[in-house]
């Protein structure tokens, strides 16, 4: 599989359900056996762990911070494992917290408990055995195509999903989030239309007896026509640059200081298994793009003032 065109890399995991006791409390994880070193270069687990560090020795495991207040533990503490190994045989072990992990889903935090691959096989007495393989694509790569050139190469002992249809509901999540996201983008584009259609227009009225007066010296109307168009190159240029300057320390400052949602509203967003925070996008391509269409709108707008220089009668419009 991983030298289908187009893999990045396979990581195994063995994944099994149990109990995690700590005193008197008790409660169901799922307790995830992966290879940390692949792992990390797919989700960067270490810039996810609260406190300290991934498993190093046998024994060590890393919980979800939903766990560990749970428990009210904390790195250094010990827990104990019971659940069903390979061929239904009882499993029970001890084991040393090393690290206490955000997963950045409080549905995973809640119930995430994560030990080195080799360890949870040595404890499901399951050598060599993983539940599941997670492929990370190239990104050049489409998905669908991708899962059909794996499944061509598997037998039908093995189903190779992708994430839409493992989480059909974040899909449709996403899908409604994306249709919301692009209706308030599309009344602030009317709003933003009509603003600097407005004043133009406003400008563009007020200036008539200027226009009036430069043709009336003999001022060509294809100069004036020009001038009026560089005016308003110039003017988005400064208004699009000056927007981006502004706003991007903005979405810096809230990126890495996110905003976090109050009461009701942070639980309700916990209950759909997301974070309650709400951290901007930092990535260059939007504001380049959003300050693009600001500036070719600019330009379509200043259309309005030359069809009206190219209709001016210096006389009527010095008139008044």
């Amino acid at each position: 599989m991983s030298n289908t065109e187009g893999v990045e890399a396979v990581l195994p995991r063995l994944e099994n359900y149990g109990l995690l006791s700590f005193g008197d409390l008790t409660k169901v994880i799922s307790l995830n056996g992966v290879d940390f070193k692949k792992e990390q270069k797919l989700q960067d687990i270490n810039s996810k762990l609260i406190t300290g560090s991934l498993p190093q020795n046998p024994k060590d495991i890393i919980i979800g911070k939903g766990v560990a207040s749970y428990f009210k533990v904390e790195t250094n503490d010990t827990l104990v494992f019971v659940g069903q190994g390979y061929h239904g045989m009882l499993v029970a072990d001890k084991f040393h917290i090393s690290g206490i992990i955000d997963l950045k889903n409080p549905a995973l935090n809640k119930v995430t408990a994560m030990m080195s691959l080799e360890d949870a096989q040595n404890l499901f007495s399951a050598s060599g055995i993983v539940t599941s393989l997670v492929v990370d694509k190239n990104d050049n790569v489409q998905l669908k195509s991708l899962q059909k050139a794996i499944s061509s190469k598997l037998d039908s002992n093995y189903e190779v999903m992708n994430w839409q249809q493992m989480m059909p509901e974040l899909q449709q999540t996403i899908l409604a989030d994306s249709v919301g996201g692009l209706l308030m983008i599309a009344i602030l584009y009317m709003i933003l239309i009509f603003g600097i259609f407005g004043t133009v227009l406003m400008m563009t009225q007020e200036r008539k007896y200027e226009f009036g007066v430069l043709v009336s010296i003999g001022m060509k109307k294809g100069k004036l026509m020009f001038m009026v168009f560089i005016e308003t190159i110039i003017l988005s240029l400064l208004g699009v640059i000056m927007g981006v300057l502004l706003a991007y320390p903005i979405m810096l400052w809230k990126h890495y200081d996110p905003l976090v949602l109050p009461g009701t509203q942070a639980e309700m967003m916990e209950n759909f298994g997301f974070n309650a925070e709400i951290p901007f996008y930092i990535q260059p391509d939007l504001p380049l793009v959003h300050a693009s269409l600001i500036f070719i709108i600019a330009l379509l707008v200043s259309l309005y003032p030359i069809l009206i220089i190219k209709k001016l009668n210096p006389l009527h419009a010095m008139r008044g």
